[in-house]
């Protein structure tokens, strides 16, 4: 069984092709992640499950900077990549500084929660 890793996401053939240095992979990871930033939640473009703990974020955010950070690829003619990068970065870094401090964490996970968890946390504040 496999699953579509990028759900359905239509990528743009012409950046696919452009004259890079970086495999098809990684311009795929860095497309799709483009594509997504404005409407993922910060659990997404961590690649984390809703409500992870901060460890986890702070540790997500670490492999992402890996891949993402644009420095990684000083020296390498990235075209049009090296902005997405930029922006895929400040996205990373963005999610990582919410998730990663306690009290916007929490705010956040409130706002963010799947319908299901949203009305458990609604049933709690209701107890209390």
């Amino acid at each position: 069984m496999t699953t579509d890793r990028y759900k359905g996401f239509t990528f743009d053939e012409a950046a696919l092709r452009e004259d890079v240095d970086l495999d098809a992979d990684r311009r795929r990871e860095i497309l799709y992640l483009e594509g997504t930033a404005q409407t993922a939640t910060h659990w997404e473009v961590l690649g984390l499950p809703w409500n992870a703990p901060v460890d986890a974020a702070k540790a997500a955010y670490l492999e992402r900077v890996k891949i993402f950070h644009p420095d990684r690829y000083a020296g390498k003619r990235l075209g049009s990549y090296r902005a997405r990068l930029e922006r895929v970065f400040r996205r990373v870094t963005e999610a990582r500084d919410v998730l990663s401090d306690e009290g916007r964490r929490a705010a956040y996970a409130r706002l963010s929660a799947p319908a299901d968890q949203r009305a458990a946390l609604e049933a709690r504040r209701l107890e209390d």
